[in-house]
């Protein structure tokens, strides 16, 4: 894909919006293009995080294991969603899994670039944050979400437990 193409996407995409056009410029540089099949994955929970990921296409599940090993889904990410916020927040590890529930299109960022960029461009690296914290913000509010829900559920499970006469 040209420069020029992916300087038009990058532009309209909500994440980048706000940056200046140079900063738009280094992006574009450090993207590329993925295709990935459904149920693959493209980062490990546990392992060195050092991208993040548009979504073109197609579906990504975060996923997280469990103490029993099950793997319970946290958030389902569609077309213009955003994959990562590891590769910025110190020790760089990802917090999650990241599968593809279907056959998906992914832009990739070279996060280590981007990373020292952020370091010596002060501008950028605040846009960065800022759109990055706002990305963070969303995912916690899904998760709390989630959370309110099954506490209300296991709530109603106990109070219809404690309504019984014992057997």
């Amino acid at each position: 894909m040209e420069v020029e193409q992916k300087i038009e996407i990058l532009k309209e995409t909500e994440l980048f919006k706000r940056l200046s056009d140079e900063h738009i410029m280094f992006l574009a540089h450090q993207m590329s293009t993925l295709n990935v099949a459904a149920g693959e994955k493209l980062v490990h929970e546990g392992q060195t995080a050092d991208a993040f990921f548009l979504i073109v296409e197609g579906s990504v599940s975060l996923k997280t294991t469990l103490d029993g090993g099950e793997s319970f889904s946290v958030q389902s990410v569609g077309p213009d969603g955003v994959i990562g916020w590891s590769w910025l927040v110190p020790p760089f590890t990802w917090h999650y899994d990241a599968v593809a529930d279907s056959p998906a299109i992914v832009y990739r960022f070279d996060g280590k670039a981007i990373r020292a960029e952020c370091g010596q461009d002060p501008a950028f690296g605040y846009a960065v944050m800022r759109s990055t914290s706002a990305l963070m913000l969303e995912r916690l509010n899904h998760v709390r979400g989630h959370m309110t829900m099954r506490i209300a559920e296991l709530e109603r499970e106990v109070a219809s437990l404690k309504g019984r006469e014992p057997s």
